[in-house]
């Protein structure tokens, strides 16, 4: 196993030593549901509202919950997982609770676009060339776990592994295991606050002399994310425009936080239990 010290800690990448797993893990959090309401237009909580508007009383639907972030105003991008088959799109979190409709999705490379009338005071800014490298540092923020109930977001930072990794139809950033379930379609961030990929899944390692399923203890975890080239082709197809910063003066880990509190959201996306 190679180890590169970047400041963080010993920092591990896969070698020969390890094999690829076939399957990608997506990040949506799908692990908790509405339980039946009977009077849902009464209800007085404003995030209930907003994610349960319409909705038949009497029955049970499942949420799954997600992260996006506006990079245009009235324009979020998130995965196209995570607003799969939505009967409602429901955001919060740089904003307050506000209702989003699917706009432009594209399955393939796994990015979508979702329209609202709330305003965020911020909009995310892309970083305009590539200029990663292995061991770059990296933040990712968004809605994991619990905080996809809480509406809470988690911040944390870890280092590239990899660059333009291919994987399906898509070439990839993967990075260090800072990410969960509910991460999904939230921005990947460099030491100046500027984005440089879409959080989508987790990949998993195993090494060769152990079996993949019968030793917990055998494999690591590293995160993926969709690159800057397949970002702006999908933008680009819809039209979309988007800010791009050549600013790479360091920002420190509250500023980059803070900075992205401003234009992330929380997606809930609420679908039939039923069906």
């Amino acid at each position: 196993m190679e180890n590169e010290n970047i400041g963080l800690g010993k920092i591990e990448f896969p070698s020969e030593n390890w094999l690829e797993q076939a399957r990608y893990e997506y990040l949506t959090e799908e692990n908790f549901f509405l339980q039946e309401y009977i009077d849902i237009d009464n209800m007085v909580n404003s995030w209930n509202k907003v994610r349960e508007r319409g909705l038949p009383s009497g029955r049970t639907y499942d949420v799954s919950s997600g992260t996006g972030f506006y990079i245009a105003p009235g324009y979020i991008l998130t995965n196209q997982h995570v607003v799969t088959d939505c009967l409602n799109i429901s955001i919060r979190g740089s904003v307050d609770p506000a209702a989003a409709v699917l706009f432009a999705d594209d399955k393939d490379i796994d990015l979508a676009l979702i329209k609202t009338d709330a305003t965020p005071p911020k909009i995310a800014s892309f970083r305009n060339n590539d200029g990663l490298s292995v061991g770059s540092k990296i933040f990712a923020i968004g809605y994991p776990l619990d905080h996809g109930e809480d509406g809470l977001s988690s911040f944390k930072d870890g280092a590239i592994t990899i660059m333009n990794l291919p994987i399906k139809n898509s070439k990839e950033i993967e990075f260090t295991n800072i990410i969960d379930k509910g991460n999904s379609g939230g921005p990947l961030i460099d030491t100046s606050g500027n984005v440089v990929g879409v959080i989508n899944a987790k990949k998993h390692y195993y090494h060769n002399s152990k079996d993949a399923n019968s030793n917990v203890n055998s494999y690591k975890i590293h995160g993926l994310a969709i690159g800057l080239s397949l970002i702006d082709q999908f933008l680009h197809k819809y039209n979309i425009g988007y800010t791009s910063s050549g600013s790479y003066s360091f920002l420190n880990n509250l500023q980059i936080e803070s900075q992205a509190k401003d234009y992330i959201v929380n997606i809930h996306c609420i679908q039939n239990k039923n069906t």
